[in-house]
């Protein structure tokens, strides 16, 4: 079994300004819903990061370098930015 790498997401925040601006920036907008709070957007970019580590080990695939894994650590952070309820006819769009 692979052991899970952890992602310091307040660690590469603090080293990474691009990264802060965005978290920053995301982190004002308002939820659609009580359970797509900015404490779930977190949860998901560090688990977007240690997914994209554990993928790259588990393919045998060269170790990722710093820029690959804040990519996946943003897509985490943008995938609800777009604010769109359940039973929104925006979805099928």
């Amino acid at each position: 079994m692979v052991s899970n790498p952890a992602i310091d997401l307040e660690l590469r925040i603090k080293q990474n300004l691009k990264l802060k601006t965005i978290y920053d920036r995301v982190e004002i907008i308002p939820p659609v819903d009580p359970g797509h709070g900015f404490d779930h957007t977190v949860r998901v970019a560090k688990l977007c990061g240690r997914l994209y580590l554990e993928e790259s080990r588990a393919r045998g695939l060269a170790k990722p370098s710093e820029l690959e894994v804040d990519s996946a650590i943003v897509a985490g952070l943008l995938h609800d930015c777009v604010p769109i309820a359940k039973n929104s006819e925006l979805r099928s769009q």
